[in-house]
C-alpha cells in the first residue's frame, strides 16, 4: 500500500496527523510537533540528518533526551511498545529515523511536545498520528 493511499485510511477513521519539515542550524532547538492534551499518541517517527541531534521528547511529566547515536549505542534498534527507537541508522547517506508506537497509544493529558537540538546542521521530518 502507498504511503498516501495509508494516510488516507487512517485519517479516514479519525485519526489526526502532523506532517512537516524543518532545516535546525547547528546549536540551535527547534520545536517539531507540540500539541495540547487531552489526546492519544498513536505514532510518531522523527526523520534526521544529524546523527548527534538531540530529541526531546516531553509529555505530561515524562521526559526523553537523546540522540539518533546514543538510541543506537543503548541498543534500542527493535520495536518496542514502551520506548522511542531507532528504525533506521545509515551513516553513508546521513539518513536517522526514530519510531515511537506506544502500545494501544499513550494518553496525553496535558501536552506533548518534541523538539530537536542539532549538533550539526540537520533537516529533520516530523510525521505524528493520534486522537
Amino acid at each position: 500500500m502507498e504511503y498516501e493511499e495509508l494516510r488516507a485510511k487512517i485519517l479516514s477513521r479519525g485519526v489526526k496527523s502532523t506532517d512537516a519539515s524543518f532545516s535546525i542550524s547547528a546549536g540551535e532547538t527547534k520545536t517539531v510537533f507540540h500539541l495540547r492534551g487531552p489526546l492519544i499518541m498513536m505514532k510518531a517517527l522523527l526523520v534526521l540528518t544529524d546523527k548527534d541531534a538531540k530529541i526531546n521528547w516531553e509529555m505530561d511529566s515524562l521526559k526523553l533526551s537523546y540522540s539518533p547515536y546514543e538510541t543506537w549505542v543503548m541498543g534500542l534498534d527493535d520495536a518496542n511498545p514502551v520506548t522511542p527507537f531507532l528504525t533506521k541508522y545509515d551513516t553513508t547517506n546521513n539518513v536517522y529515523s526514530i519510531e515511537w508506537v506506544p502500545a494501544g497509544g499513550m494518553l496525553v493529558n496535558d501536552y506533548i511536545k518534541v523538539s530537536v537540538t542539532a549538533v550539526n546542521d540537520t533537516t529533520a521530518h516530523m510525521i505524528a498520528y493520534y486522537y
